[in-house]
């Protein structure tokens, strides 16, 4: 059976493309907001992310990074991806992201 791979430059792309039946699976994190749009299965994969931060950094738990004038870079290759950097944004409330060119 032949596969046919279908490139986006954002994932935002790939939930607007849903209803024009562009393709039939994506690789894609689950989220609330995405699951009015599509279906998710069960996870195949589970991606531990964690924080970097300064040697003398008062963040030592995931906890300590959503309180007010914590800044956290996001870079490039995630900006217009909406996927991880997405699912921080709705699970944090005090914290400033601020995007570079890592």
């Amino acid at each position: 059976m032949p596969v046919e791979l279908v490139t986006y430059t954002a994932a935002g792309k790939v939930v607007e493309s849903i209803e024009a039946g562009e393709w039939d699976i994506a690789f894609f994190v689950s989220d609330p907001i995405r699951a009015s749009d599509a279906e998710f299965t069960a996870a195949y994969e589970v991606i531990e992310g964690a924080y970097m931060v300064q040697r003398d950094s008062p963040i030592r738990r995931n906890e300590d990074v959503d309180r007010e004038g914590t800044r956290v870079v996001v870079g490039k290759v995630f900006q217009d991806c909406g996927c991880s950097t997405g699912v921080l944004w709705r699970s944090t409330k005090r914290w400033r992201c601020q995007r570079g060119d890592l």
